[in-house]
């Protein structure tokens, strides 16, 4: 499969928030298996592009327009893979229809991932291709080293990293959120957790939460801006701090203490929620909402 026909797939991973993702026309060839509770998906070593969906069926299906694809189950393990010669070798794409809980660990060189209404936990590592979750419910780890992320509407606790591009996450609650980028930005906006780690080398950081109390919030760039969104009435206990750069507030804040050079701590309100912002060459800023 070349990558013209991963776009056609999975085209809105690149688009505004997973909007109108879809499969082609001519998905004609249909693999079935039946599974019990606890049984896997794994995917490995494979290339193309995969939109898996939950579903409350004990079975999984895969419908593609490649008959090569196979599935297999053995042990517990759901695999999917070719099983013929045609076309480039490891190469898939289809829609596979999952029960909500499954467990799923995919990896594969060129591959772009979609996962919809899934509840189950997820690894997915690929070295090239975008990656989306959309209204998913379990503790997810994806990583991609040239791709895009974006999230919309999860739940549970995520772990992301794109190394070559940009971090999109619309609607989370959970206990943890931990996030990477090296070339790309990150915006998190309408965040519930209880712990947020965001770090990016070179790109800039668009954050709105909702400042729980006894929460953590940890912002650190090196080369951009970091954007803080902090609503009235919001309690916050703050250290800012930048080696070449300013730090601007459009809200009032009652500062604490100073550090030497261009780190201090501040207060705002009962100070219930903890916040740290670290840029090395940059901007921080302090809004009541986000542009």
């Amino acid at each position: 499969m070349t990558r013209t026909a991963i776009c056609v797939l999975i085209g809105s991973l690149a688009g505004p928030v997973l909007a109108g993702v879809g499969l082609p026309m001519g998905l004609s060839a249909q693999e079935e298996v039946a599974v019990e509770p606890g049984d896997r998906l794994v995917v490995e070593n494979l290339s193309g592009s995969l939109a898996i969906r939950g579903w409350d069926e004990s079975r999984v299906s895969f419908r593609s327009a490649d008959e090569e694809v196979r599935l297999a189950r053995q042990g517990g393990r759901v695999t999917l893979e070719r099983a013929g010669r045609r076309g480039p070798r490891g190469s898939v794409g289809g829609e596979l229809r999952v029960p909500r809980a499954m467990d799923l660990r995919l990896g594969g060189l060129e591959l772009d991932v979609l996962l919809e209404d899934v509840d189950g936990t997820a690894r997915i590592h690929v070295v090239e291709g975008d990656l989306g979750l959309r209204r998913t419910g379990g503790d997810i780890e994806a990583r991609t080293l040239d791709g895009e992320i974006r999230v919309e509407d999860a739940r549970g606790s995520l772990v992301l990293s794109a190394q070559s591009d940009d971090v999109t996450v619309r609607g989370l609650q959970g206990a943890r959120l931990q996030v990477q980028s090296g070339d790309g930005d990150l915006t998190l906006v309408e965040i519930e957790v209880d712990r947020l780690e965001a770090e990016t080398l070179d790109g800039d950081v668009a954050l709105q939460v909702d400042f729980r109390a006894g929460a953590v919030y940890r912002v650190s760039v090196h080369d951009g801006d970091a954007t803080i969104a902090i609503p009235r009435g919001a309690g916050v206990r703050g250290r800012v701090a930048t080696f070449d750069g300013d730090f601007v507030t459009d809200i009032p804040v009652t500062v604490n203490r100073f550090e030497g050079g261009r780190g201090f701590e501040f207060e705002i309100g009962d100070g219930r929620a903890e916040l740290e912002v670290e840029v090395f060459d940059g901007e921080i800023r302090l809004v009541e909402t986000l542009p």
